[in-house]
Parts: C-alpha cells; sequence; structure tokens
C-alpha cells in the first residue's frame, strides 16, 4: 500500500476526499489529514507519506510553502495540489517545485481515480528501478576485486582507453586529480612448481595483501599473469610524486608477507614512478625488464627499474599489440604453424635476441592468452601451469613450446569435438547473415572474427566449396528474390535492403546469378 496524506484547511472537503473513492482498490491507504502545511509538516518526518495531496490556499503555511519545505527536507514524496482557482501563477509554482499533478475543485472521482493510479504505477516504477539500481550496485561491489583485475590487466596490456576512468569508478577505484602510478612485477623463486592448492594459496595471499594494502591515499591492485607470477598496480593519490623509498616500502610488505606467512621466497621488479593512468604499459615493461635482468642475482631481491635502465635495452621491447593480434588468430590455426609464424615475426627477424627478450616474449604470450581467456569467461586449468617454463634449448625448444601452449589453450577455450575450422565458417556464416544488407567487405568479416581475410577465406573456401564473397552475394540474391515476388515492391529499394547502393550494379550481380534481370525475374513471378 502506497500511504497518503491530505492537507486542506476545510474540514468538509478533507472529509469528503477520504471517502470519495475506495483508495484501497488503488492500492493507497490514507495516514493522516491535516488542517495546513505547518500542521502537516509536524508529522509527515514520521508517517514518512509516498504521497501529499494538498490545498494550495491555506492559512498559516500554503500547499506552495509546505512542497517547497518537504523539497529542503529531501522527502521523496509525491505533491498533488489541488485548488479551485486555475491560476498561472499556481500551475508555474507546480512546475517550479517539481510537482506534475494539479487537480480543480471541486474534485470529481473520476480525477482522483486517473491521476492516483498513475501515481501509484509511475511509484511502482521507481520503486522498481531504484530495486534494481541498487541490485545492479551490490553485484558490482561484490565484483568488484575481479572487475579491478581485469580492467589492471586491460590497462598494462593494452592502456587506456577512453572509458578506462568511468570503469575504474564502477570497480571501486577513483583516482584523484595528479594521482601518480607504480608497477611491480613479482615471481615465485625456484624451479620446481607448485601443486594446484598451492598455487591458489599464494594467489590469494598476493590478493589478500593488495587489498589489505589499500588505504585513502593509495589502491593496490594484484593481477595474476601465471601460477607463478603477478603484476601489482599501485595507485597513489598524490599531488605529488611519491618517494621511490615508500613504494620500495610496499613491495618489501609484500615480501615479507609471503615469506614469513607461507614460506614463500619472492624476487620483484620495480618500474619508476608514472604520472598518467596511460602509462600503465610502459610501467609494466619496465618492471618485467627490472625482474628480469641479470643486476642481482640468486632470489628473493627487489630490483627498481631505474638501476638496471639503459638506452640499449629498447631493442627488448616486445611489441605487444602485434603479439596480441597474432596469438589471437593462432588459436584458429594449426599449432605448429602458429609457432611458426610467431618465431619468424618475434623471434628470427631480430638478431641474436637476447635470453631476456625470450623470457619477456614468453611472459607476454602467456598474458595474451589469459586476455583471451578473460574475454570467454575461461582461465587457465592446471595443467597449463605445467607450461610456464620453456621445454627445450635454442629456436627448436621456443617453437615447440609455444606450439604446446597454444594447443592448451585451444583445448581450453573450445572444448567442443566439432572441428575448429566448422566454428570459424559457423561464426563466419552467422555474422554474414546477420549483416549481408550493409556494404560488407572481407576484412569487415575478417575483423569480427579475428583472422586476416585471406586465412578466413581459405577456411571458408575449404569447408563451403566457395569463396565468403561468393556466399555474402547468394545469401543477398536469394533474399533479394523473396523480396521481389512481391508485386508492390520497388527494384531500387530492394537492392538498397540487400546492401547495394547501386541498382545498375544490384542488376548486373542478380543476372549473372540468375540469368535474369530483376524486372525479368518480378514479371515471372507475377505470371506464376
Amino acid at each position: 500500500m502506497r500511504k497518503l496524506v491530505i492537507v486542506d484547511d476545510n474540514p468538509l472537503e478533507r472529509n469528503g476526499l477520504r471517502n470519495l473513492i475506495d483508495w484501497e482498490s488503488i492500492g493507497i491507504a490514507i495516514v493522516g489529514d491535516f488542517r495546513n502545511g505547518k500542521h502537516a509538516l509536524e508529522h509527515i518526518p514520521d508517517l514518512e507519506p509516498d504521497i501529499v495531496l494538498t490545498d494550495i490556499q491555506m492559512p498559516i503555511m500554503n500547499g506552495i510553502e509546505l512542497t517547497k519545505r518537504l523539497n529542503a527536507l529531501q522527502k521523496r514524496a509525491q505533491v498533488v495540489f489541488m485548488s479551485s482557482y486555475e491560476h498561472f501563477e499556481y500551475a508555474r509554482s507546480a512546475v517550479t517545485l517539481g510537482v506534475e499533478e494539479y487537480i480543480l475543485k471541486p474534485v470529481h472521482k473520476d480525477d482522483l481515480l486517473e491521476t492516483f493510479g498513475a501515481i501509484v504505477k509511475k511509484l511502482e516504477l521507481q520503486e522498481q528501478a531504484r530495486r534494481e539500481r541498487d541490485e545492479i550496485l551490490q553485484q558490482i561491489e561484490r565484483a568488484a576485486p575481479l572487475l579491478r583485475e581485469q580492467l589492471f590487466r586491460e590497462l598494462l596490456f593494452h592502456g587506456a582507453s577512453e572509458s578506462a576512468e568511468e570503469r575504474l569508478r564502477l570497480a571501486g577505484v577513483r583516482p584523484a586529480y595528479g594521482a601518480h602510478y607504480c608497477v611491480g612485477c613479482v615471481e615465485l623463486d625456484g624451479t620446481a612448481h607448485a601443486g594446484a592448492l598451492e598455487s591458489v594459496i599464494v594467489s590469494h595471499a598476493v590478493k589478500s595483501f593488495a587489498q589489505a594494502a589499500c588505504t585513502a591515499a593509495a589502491t593496490v591492485i594484484a593481477i595474476e599473469l601465471t601460477s607463478r607470477s603477478y603484476a601489482v598496480a599501485a595507485v597513489l593519490d598524490s599531488a605529488r610524486a611519491p618517494s621511490e623509498d615508500a613504494v620500495v616500502d610496499l613491495f618489501i610488505k609484500l615480501q615479507e608477507h609471503l615469506s614469513i606467512a607461507y614460506a614463500v621466497s619472492a624476487s620483484i621488479g620495480i618500474s619508476t614512478i608514472g604520472e598518467r593512468l596511460g602509462e600503465l604499459p610502459r610501467l609494466y615493461a619496465e618492471a618485467s625488464e627490472a625482474i628480469r635482468s641479470d643486476y642481482l642475482s640468486g632470489s628473493g631481491h627487489i630490483v627498481p627499474y631505474r638501476l638496471v635502465r639503459d638506452e640499449s635495452d629498447a631493442m627488448d621491447m616486445i611489441p605487444f599489440g602485434s603479439l596480441h593480434a597474432c596469438v589471437r588468430e593462432a588459436l584458429h590455426s594449426d599449432e605448429a604453424a602458429a609457432a611458426d609464424r610467431i618465431m619468424r615475426q618475434f623471434v628470427h627477424a631480430r638478431p641474436n635476441p637476447s635470453k631476456r627478450y625470450i623470457e619477456g616474449l614468453r611472459i607476454s604470450l602467456i598474458n595474451s592468452i589469459q586476455l583471451l581467456f578473460i574475454d570467454g569467461n575461461h582461465r587457465f586449468k592446471p595443467e597449463a601451469s605445467a607450461l610456464m617454463q620453456l621445454s627445450g634449448e635454442g629456436a627448436p625448444g621456443i617453437a615447440e613450446w609455444i606450439a604446446s601452449v597454444i594447443r592448451i589453450a585451444k583445448t581450453a577455450l573450445y572444448p567442443q569435438t566439432k572441428d575448429q575450422y566448422d566454428r570459424i565458417v559457423d561464426d563466419i556464416t552467422a555474422f554474414v547473415q546477420e549483416r549481408y544488407h550493409e556494404p560488407l567487405t572481407l576484412q569487415n568479416i575478417a575483423d569480427a572474427i579475428y583472422l586476416s581475410p585471406s586465412h578466413m577465406n581459405n577456411i571458408f573456401k575449404a569447408k563451403m566449396g566457395k569463396s565468403v564473397f561468393d556466399y555474402l552475394i547468394e545469401l543477398r540474391i536469394e533474399a533479394a528474390k523473396r523480396k521481389l515476388i512481391n508485386p508492390y515492391s520497388k527494384i531500387y529499394l530492394v537492392a538498397q535492403e540487400v546492401g547495394y547502393a547501386n541498382k545498375s550494379h544490384f542488376c548486373q550481380v542478380f543476372k549473372k546469378y540468375t540469368g535474369a534481370t530483376p524486372s525479368e525475374f518480378k514479371h515471372r513471378a507475377s505470371v506464376i
């Protein structure tokens, strides 16, 4: 039931309004009636009505003043004005104060039923919207740690998009103006692979430390890269750049936390301090460079990037965007061929790639697959963790390892028994059937399924016996034939509806595929 209070200085009219309609039949309960605005205002906070039906002209406090006071108190009650005077000033006051309903006296039964029925429905919709919003906010709050991890993974490897700051706020991260950023790469020491349970425990330890390290002046997010490596991003809300000592101290505490509580030794590389969100990929590259450097040997070390910075190392940076595109295409092709393409583009193309570069390529490839797993709501399965190290020496070992990682990723992402090329063909046909009426190009279609146009066309032709372009044309012509059967159809409109901006071109293609012009086909259809 919606609660209603009536405010009118005439007791007969108040009583008449109570009895004019069956209020309960439209979902309203009258919880009080009052002789003026001041009298009503004394009781409204306790009654908490949903609707206030008030006269405008009253002694002591009129309806307009009452509404102003309710607005000042931020009461969400829906106010309905009533008055014997149809006056522009009253109507203007109603609009200014946010009052949407205005009833003239004498009040009629039908007016009340119509007005308050609509108000009840509106209040129900508003309440439903509030419930849905609260539920969404609760879901966002529950999912905030996962959202933060996923968002910062994208920021580290792809950089900041236009919506990045808005998505940060949704994930509970609100960088202040002048915020600074720092990234640490954490790698567990030792060569032995932990079991699945131990990996989960350590992952929880790193992420719980990051959550506990969050303060009003800093947000810390841990991103699991592999079962033995993590990226830790720190957002520091400080107008002045924080000192390196303060940043290093944060990672010393993480290292101590892992060592004391879990008997785990970790080495950490720390980036310099950046001033923009878009610098995160560079900061991550610096931290990765520091952890892979030979500056300190052994285990359990913390290495700031500034100690190992060298302009000659620029050649060792991995072009992640190009690698990610290559990996995405590799998941739809033969593993050995995919490994060969990656080797040609990222290993053989470089003169004498350093051990540090190969290690960076390994980590970057794993991170690329992690991003694709997240996009597909998947996660690396335990057996994939066994491939965190290269499987052999030299180029053959690297290629074998790349092929193995791609094979495991494909198995996890596409567990169905259906042939992988069949899935690609299904994706192509579904996209073309949905969008054939648009001015499509092979590049448009290829982009939609993350393949190169030539590779996509080869797969499609091998499975379907025709090119993607031929399939698109056949689909358009069949659609045109169905439309031309309609005696009222116009050829130029049909051409546009099936994806041809030029009528002459449409007519040429139509005749090539059917042996008749659209006009001839239309005539034959009408005779039949």
